[in-house]
């Protein structure tokens, strides 16, 4: 029997994380707030308004804290494992002060002789099991890693099956039942400090049934569904070791000798299986915190059970939110979370108990807030007919009623809203007033958890803005809307009432808002819902309230006035995708910025029947197609910004139509053809912006006349000015715009021929710079196929000799000017073409030298005759490059007395001139003088 006690107590070694601990009894340090969102939308940074729309997902992983080291599996000695049956349990444990890793959550295995043994499971089956009789089976060894007290051996999990319970004698769930759950509270000293901090009767008032008594506390937390009716106070007993005895080395309390000795000393008082749970409460510090959980066995009057259990010191006990806190573990309830999945929220016992005292009893201290759906609906304590699942693909609006002190009205107590594709996440959805134990929450208001159950913090409060406390982002209030892209589902806060709220809540169904909106017509909020689809709203940068509250007016970017649309500014914001024919539905909107955003496809020609716009701002996107011509009847329209898009086709001459027009601003697309001379009729045009396209011919001469024209920019394009008035108007406004064309070059003409080349010129045009060139193409007939010849090095050079042809051969040139893309401009420009001209290469009849060796310094040198030459070039130089002394000379006669040379070897040429042509230079031939 000593034998298997002592086996029994070195199992329970383990109990120090059978157990919860709650902080030490101050508020944990403020964390560091986000730094403020970056522009271009200065507003993001600005308190979020009352009527708006809050998007995120609360499973981010970006916001998972990082797994702790604890969680790390430890080395096993083998991969041999073993089946083992017994109860699993919840262990759970806070972070200590400062630490800012999660709150922890262990499981252990109790089999039927009390033997408890620590698990490493998987949280999702951990989930689906917990507080059951089951079989593992797993593999045992010792960890590595510190993550139970000395060395406990620990069972990797494998797999998890439920089992049937033990029969009679074996470790059972110790208590009264399910709604009533009798405590024993037993008050310990140390044998060292005989200091008694209060009396038992002041005990038996914490735990009484009278406010603020945790008994009153669950009573009506639970709706009655539970209690701890039959509990007792035994105590002040005599511990037979001194507060050393019972403080492990970390200075944290040993929970099992303390359990074991003060179970022992109380046991002639109390009949232990009576009992649901036990709380060990001492007279003096116990270490940092408070502890408290569910799990632990005891072996006392002949039977064996298993207990929740806390322990708890002076300055834990004189908290009423912290003994809660802990006998709530003892009923198996895990922590809840702040946003961050580390921190205490304000909602519910279960994660700040009195961190944050706001309510102080004169004898009791910090008084607990309720609790939140998750835990009450864990417990099974919301009755079934006040509990609504919005299941995927539908959408419910219903009356949630306040959590705490529920008046009994036909309202709803939790709306519960499963993910899509998921059988361990959700959301929870309640209703808190001020009032009962919730009276000091900071505020009214709907309340959201995301519930994961494969976490060890399974509930995280939904926070819009992340910040601590986390008390005014997390409640939502009517007008206000909570958004989770990735699952689609939203909560909407639709009224109030003396006693709750009307939500509606979509989860994943197919739901227009604007079936339900009345401040617009419905046709105009359409056209929002068609352009947030076509233009990827889900990412946009800020897409507050759009599509999520029936109020379109408050929606990021959109404006209103007398029940319509008149401006949707959505500039900077990551749009992307096609403005849809839509558009057109806002028949009062006047101003549209849609600019520095990534929008492809055309403007639609819809666009044309929006009759009260003023201002058009398109800008900066890759918009593309061809302007709508319906945009010639847009009457009011004054300003047009559709700068640095990929545009083209030609300009509409249905512009020059429009009265109010003051800026047309068409700068950096490929629009093309001339411009229209109907732009010369605008009476009000200011500006007008037409460069870095690739519009070509002549340029209208009435925009000389234009009197409110004060500027113009026609740079980079292929456009002809001959009317003067305009170009002394440009001179004035934009000499630029004159320099910077790319034209056809003028003049061409012949520089010389040769057999087989040809060599071209003309007059170069004003723009040389950005590269390019001059393009020649020749043909074998005036109107043959023209073949690409080459580009001269830029279009500073007048001149290029086409090679490779055939003699005595007329051949058909013409030439344009090229410019490459560059800076902003974003075409290649070829100008028009010269007019074709013709040009012959001379026959292939040349003279031929007579070799000879002489014996003079004057040699005469002679060659045969050509029947059409009317003079002969002669070359002589030392090389037969001839490029050494080389010396040229021209006679009508077949021979050349040259003057007195030096001694040597020379090389000579001859060729034929006359009647227009120039023969080819004959074989070079050298000479000897040797005189």
């Amino acid at each position: 029997m000593k034998l298997w006690l002592f086996a029994l107590v070195l199992a329970l070694l383990v109990a120090a994380l059978l157990v919860t601990i709650y902080p030490a009894y101050t508020s944990p340090p403020p964390a560091t707030p986000p730094p403020p969102r970056p522009d271009p939308a200065a507003a993001a940074a600005a308190p979020l308004p009352p009527e708006t729309t809050y998007s995120f997902s609360p499973w981010d992983v970006s916001v998972n804290p990082p797994a702790l080291a604890s969680e790390s599996a430890p080395v096993m000695p083998s991969g041999a494992t073993e089946s083992r049956t017994g109860f699993l349990s919840a262990l759970n444990g806070d972070a200590l002060p400062g630490d800012t890793s999660r709150p922890r959550l262990l499981y252990t295995l109790t089999d039927a002789r009390g033997m408890v043994t620590p698990l490493l499971i998987e949280g999702a089956a951990a989930a689906a099991y917990r507080g059951q009789w089951v079989t593992v089976e797993a593999a045992f060894g010792t960890p590595a890693n510190g993550q139970f007290a000395f060395g406990v051996p620990v069972a990797q999990v494998v797999s998890v099956r439920p089992a049937a319970a033990p029969g009679a004698g074996s470790v059972t769930p110790g208590g009264g039942g399910p709604m009533v759950r009798p405590w024993v509270t037993i008050l310990c000293r140390y044998s060292d400090v005989p200091d008694t901090p209060k009396p038992a009767s002041w005990f038996e008032g914490a735990i009484s049934s009278v406010y603020p008594g945790v008994n009153h506390y669950w009573q009506q937390i639970s709706y009655n569904q539970a209690n701890i009716n039959g509990s007792i106070v035994v105590g002040w007993y005599n511990l037979p070791r001194p507060k050393s005895y019972y403080t492990q080395a970390n200075g944290e309390i040993d929970w099992w000798r303390v359990r074991d000795d003060c179970s022992a000393a109380a046991d002639p008082d109390v009949y232990f299986p009576d009992f649901y749970g036990v709380n060990f409460w001492m007279n003096a510090g116990i270490g940092c915190c408070a502890w408290g959980g569910y799990g632990w066995p005891l072996y006392l009057d002949g039977s064996s059970k298993i207990y929740g259990m806390t322990w708890i010191g002076p300055g834990g006990y004189d908290h009423q939110g912290i003994i809660a806190h802990e006998m709530g573990h003892g009923f198996d309830l895990p922590h809840s979370a702040a946003s961050d999945g580390i921190n205490a929220a304000l909602w519910d016992v279960m994660s700040n108990a009195a961190a944050d005292c706001r309510l102080v009893d004169p004898t009791y201290g910090c008084v607990g807030a309720g609790t939140i759906t998750y835990q009450l609906n864990r417990a099974e304590w919301i009755p079934p007919e006040r509990k609504y699942e919005v299941a995927v693909g539908t959408r419910a609006t219903l009356n949630l009623e306040r959590l705490n002190q529920p008046t009994g009205a036909n309202a709803y107590l939790m709306a519960r809203v499963p993910v899509r594709d998921s059988t361990t996440r959700y959301f929870t959805v309640e209703a808190r007033y001020r009032v009962g134990y919730d009276g000091h929450l900071p505020g009214d208001a709907v309340i959201i958890y995301a519930v994961d159950t494969a976490r060890d913090t399974p509930a995280w409060l939904v926070d819009a803005d992340g910040v601590p406390p986390w008390d005014e982002g997390a409640m939502w209030r009517v007008g206000e809307t909570f958004f989770d892209p990735a699952s689609n589902i939203s909560v909407r806060v639709v009224s109030a009432n003396a006693t709750g709220f009307t939500v509606t809540i979509s989860n994943d169904a197919p739901y227009s808002v604007c079936e339900d909106v009345t401040e617009i017509p419905k046709s105009e909020c359409e056209a929002l819902e068609a352009l947030y689809n076509s233009m990827g709203g889900s990412g946009w940068t800020n897409r507050t309230g759009w599509l999520q509250t029936e109020l379109p007016c408050s929606w990021y970017g959109v404006h209103c006035w007398d029940g319509h649309v008149d401006s949707l500014g959505l500039n900077a914001n990551n749009l992307r995708g096609t403005i849809p024919p839509q558009i057109g539905q806002l028949p009062r909107l006047n101003w549209l910025d849609l600019s520095y955003n990534g929008l492809t496809g055309g403007i639609p020609d819809t666009i044309g029947g929006l009759d009260e716009l003023v201002v058009l701002i398109l800008n900066d996107n890759d918009l593309d197609g061809s302007l709508p011509a319906s945009m010639g009847s847009m009457d009011k329209l004054a300003w047009v910004g559709l700068w640095h898009n990929h545009l083209s086709g030609e300009l509409p001459p249905e512009l020059g139509s429009l009265p109010e027009l003051t800026n047309l601003l068409l700068g950096v697309n490929r629009l093309s053809g001339p411009i229209p001379a109907s732009f010369a009729n605008l009476p009000k045009l200011e500006w007008l912006d037409l460069s870095y396209n690739q519009l070509s011919g002549e340029t209208p001469a009435g925009l000389a006349n234009m009197p409110t024209l004060t500027g113009i920019n026609l740079r980079y394009n292929k456009l002809y000015f001959s009317d003067t008035a305009l170009q002394n108007r440009l001179w004035l406004l934009d000499p630029l715009s004159l320099a910077t064309q790319t034209t056809a070059p003028s003049t061409p003409y012949l520089v010389e021929r040769w057999q087989n080349s040809i060599m071209l010129g003309w007059l170069l045009i004003d723009y040389t710079d950005h590269g390019g060139g001059y393009q020649v193409y020749s043909a074998a007939a005036p109107g043959g196929t023209f073949s690409y010849r080459g580009i001269t090095s830029s279009k500073a050079t007048g001149v290029y000799t086409v090679s490779g042809l055939q003699p005595t051969t007329t051949y058909y040139f013409k030439i344009r000017a090229y410019t490459p893309p560059h800076d902003l401009q974003q075409n290649a420009l070829y100008s028009d073409f010269t007019p074709v001209f013709a040009a012959t290469t001379h026959d292939s009849s040349a003279a031929v030298p007579t070799l000879h060796r002489y014996t003079t310094a004057t040699p005469t040198l002679t060659w045969n005759p050509v029947t059409w030459a009317a003079y002969y070039d002669v070359q002589v130089a030392r090389d037969a490059a001839f490029s050494s002394s080389l010396q040229t000379f021209s006679t009508a006669g077949l021979s050349l007395t040259l003057g007195p040379l030096d001694d040597g070897m020379y090389y000579w040429r001859v060729r034929a001139v006359g009647g227009g042509r120039t023969g080819g230079w004959s074989a070079a031939q050298a000479f000897v003088v040797d005189s």
